[in-house]
């Protein structure tokens, strides 16, 4: 075996270690966390909640597939090491996100706020609150699409410990949001979605400003 092949190995073993943690650790916060917002938000706001995330959720697909092909791309472009060709994927997969994205938004503004309004077996007076949700809800999968190329370079130059890290954080803040429930001064369902919403933007943040100083083809050109 040479060196070349031995360091690979290491790294492929190392990677794999990291996101074994990383998984085994949200699991476990996860279901702790499931139950601390049950608690605090209490059945009917709790299944208020996931219904309505149900709606925008069905979209993840889309965004996983689309993740899967743009660190594809870029793996392959890191691989012939050509920084230019490199920097046109990237510039390439955030205007076709961008689209998606535009596609997304006006769909959930017409349909996604219709079928809540409309169809959506509310209680009449938890029908402004879902509304927020739904607003929090599609704001927070626009900006995760928008982010899927920062995290899609992480994961094709191999930062598997910057993932790991970041998703584990993820989970912390929903932690420590869920525990803030009790303590809401306004409706307790608005207050959920709102702070969710700014988790999502804190975790894209630190992925664009990791990126951003970390790898040079993370800059955006018309091409």
């Amino acid at each position: 075996m040479t060196n070349d092949a031995a360091i690979d190995n290491k790294r492929v073993a190392k990677n794999t270690l990291i996101l074994y943690m990383r998984m085994f650790l949200t699991v476990g916060i996860s279901f702790y966390t499931t139950r601390v917002v049950l608690a605090n938000l209490g059945i009917s706001d709790y299944g208020l909640y996931n219904v309505i995330g149900s709606i925008i959720s069905m979209l993840y697909i889309v965004s996983s597939t689309l993740a899967g092909s743009i660190s594809r791309f870029l793996t392959v472009e890191i691989g012939k090491g050509d920084i230019s060709r490199l920097k046109e994927v990237f510039v390439t997969s955030v205007n076709i996100l961008l689209f998606a994205s535009l596609i997304v938004i006006v769909l959930g503004e017409v349909l996604g706020v219709w079928f809540v309004n409309n169809k959506l077996n509310t209680a009449p007076d938890r029908l402004i609150a879902a509304n927020w949700i739904f607003q929090f809800t599609l704001a927070s999968f626009v900006l995760e699409m928008l982010c899927l190329p920062v995290v899609s370079l992480v994961i094709a130059h191999e930062r598997m410990k910057v993932y790991a890290y970041v998703q584990i954080l993820s989970v912390l803040m929903n932690l420590g949001i869920a525990t803030l429930l009790a303590y809401s001064p306004i409706d307790r369902l608005v207050f959920y979605g709102s702070l969710m919403l700014v988790a999502a933007i804190i975790k894209d943040v630190i992925y664009i400003v990791y990126c951003r100083k970390n790898f040079e083809e993370c800059i955006y050109k018309r091409f």
